[in-house]
């Protein structure tokens, strides 16, 4: 039986880990086996959810299961099982910052019968689950589950007390750990970038500029920023770029993006400024707006130098160098003799390698392989 003392010490503690998680994210494990100890429970897990596309799994936090049953859990198709999505948009409907959730949501007979529970939480002992569903953010939850072996979901007075204290500080800890995380990620792919890039936040303004970027500021001319937002050397112009700005962070651009000439008037190449939504996964919803944004700049007549593909095949698809070289020869138009010359290897090696680079990379024939080459080829990819 949990004491009053006991709660406000339980409490304290869950609340000091969800602190340190937020710039330590090695906390969350520490978290959840606190929570774990103070409602009896075996073990838990923690994650965000996206419910566009329906239910989709952006970020796993933290779990104190064994490693396989980790690899188990991501990997298994849970949006197969009608019973798990049911369960699942039950707590994306009652995330409201009060909602407590409780295996009440589950239908346990239903649920005994779904290959979730057959494969994956019978085999690895945790059949049980409880938890706290809360909101991070729009069209996003998160989610800290508890697992029990007695298949116990009734807490004393003192625990359901300590789960629903929580879930104001877990809303904050997990939407400031989707925000850091998008931040890091996504600002460390784009400062990589040889063109100049800027995202926007959900005002339209600039959140975030790449070195190349800074550099095309510096140097003054068609393009600055003032008071946070693009402007250029035009008020006409300056209006444009601006209202296209605003739309992009609201949505109302097209997927594949939108385009603004700026014309200098040295009579040297225009500035193609490109309007860009940014895949959910990279950039996490982190901008605010219905659609986060970035804008790239390229001169009109000086398309940026493509990048090397081989790395890109030796580290996305697992090619070796050999391979890797001789898939983009292929694809450039020579044919197995010619790089077998050119490589000084025999034409037979060459097949062989041709055909690992095939499997690898999930291409059929020479036309897809080079369409993939063109594909990661460019800057945009």
């Amino acid at each position: 039986m949990m004491s009053e003392n006991d709660w406000h010490a339980h409490r304290a503690e869950a609340l000091d880990l969800i602190l340190e998680a937020t710039l330590r994210p090695e906390a969350w494990n520490d978290f959840i086996s606190h929570v774990c100890k103070v409602v009896g429970a075996t073990s838990g897990a923690m994650a965000i959810r996206s419910s566009k596309p329906m239910l989709e799994l952006i970020d796993p936090v933290a779990a104190t299961w064994p490693d396989e049953a980790v690899e188990a859990y991501l990997s298994h198709p849970r949006e197969q099982d009608p019973v798990i999505v049911d369960l699942t948009m039950g707590m994306f409907a009652l995330r409201n910052g009060k909602s407590f959730i409780t295996q009440e949501l589950l239908d346990d007979r239903a649920y005994r019968q779904t290959p979730f529970f057959n494969d994956f939480a019978s085999k690895f002992d945790i059949a049980y689950l409880t938890g706290v569903s809360v909101d991070v953010g729009s069209d996003h939850f998160g989610t800290l589950m508890i697992y029990r072996e007695d298949g116990s979901s009734i807490f004393g007075q003192h625990e359901r007390r300590f789960l629903e204290s929580l879930v104001k500080p877990l809303r904050i800890g997990l939407e400031t750990r989707r925000r850091l995380k998008g931040t890091t990620v996504a600002h460390g792919l784009l400062a990589r970038l040889a063109i100049p890039v800027v995202t926007l936040d959900e005002r339209g303004r600039v959140d975030y500029s790449n070195q190349t970027a800074e550099q095309l500021f510096q140097r003054g001319g068609i393009v600055s920023i003032h008071g946070g937002r693009l402007r250029t050397n035009r008020p006409d112009t300056t209006h444009k770029l601006q209202t296209l700005c605003l739309d992009a962070v609201r949505g109302d651009i097209p997927p594949h993006g939108q385009e603004l000439f700026l014309e200098r008037p040295d009579g040297a190449p225009a500035l193609r400024l490109l309007f860009l939504p940014l895949s959910h996964q990279l950039s996490d919803s982190l901008w605010g707006g219905e659609v986060p944004a970035a804008i790239f700049f390229f001169d009109a007549q000086e398309e940026p130098t493509p990048p090397d593909v081989c790395p890109i095949l030796r580290q996305t698809f697992g090619c070796s160098e050999a391979e890797a070289t001789v898939a983009v020869l292929y694809a450039q138009g020579l044919t197995r003799t010619e790089i077998a010359g050119q490589c000084r290897k025999s034409s037979e090696t060459v097949k062989d390698q041709l055909r690992d680079v095939f499997r690898k990379t999930g291409v059929k024939n020479k036309a897809e392989l080079v369409a993939l080459i063109q594909k990661l080829g460019s800057p945009l990819r």
